[in-house]
């Protein structure tokens, strides 16, 4: 699995945020504390844990308090010999698209998109060691 791109936008104190992944290696996120480096992770589990229409205290704990606006979340990835890109909007006008590019294209809205995202990382990694290793409250899960 290689994460390409993410994209955040009022995501708690985030208003629009974006980070690019190196295409090879390691890449390291650093920052100083409250600078959204634990958003990154959790973001990533939230965009693939729950659908966009969710009402989960994980969902509602993401949403700005000073805006009545929509938490986004956007992945780009591959994942075996799947690319796509996994989208979902929380809290106002829910929404989730996918659209796989390789190894052949797909687009996907609504249940159907976020079933069919669940569906790839079965397919394509031990979702058991995803779980364990995702990040929670901060801390890695061992």
């Amino acid at each position: 699995m290689r994460l390409i791109r993410l994209h955040l936008a009022n995501y708690r104190g985030i208003e629009k945020s974006e980070v690019e992944f190196g295409s090879s290696g390691l890449t390291v996120v650093e920052g100083p504390n409250e600078a959204g480096k634990t958003s990154l992770g959790e973001s990533i589990k939230l965009l693939f844990d729950y659908p966009a229409s969710s009402k989960n205290s994980a969902i509602m704990a993401i949403k700005p308090v000073t805006r009545d606006v929509g938490s986004e979340i956007e992945l780009e990835m591959e994942s075996g010999k799947y690319h796509f890109t996994y989208f979902k909007r929380f809290h106002r006008k829910p929404e989730t698209t996918l659209t796989v590019t390789k190894p052949d294209v797909e687009n996907h809205t609504g249940r159907d998109a976020h079933d069919r995202a669940a569906e790839i990382l079965r397919e394509t990694i031990d979702v058991d060691l995803w779980n364990a290793l995702n990040i929670h409250q901060g801390e890695a899960v061992k």
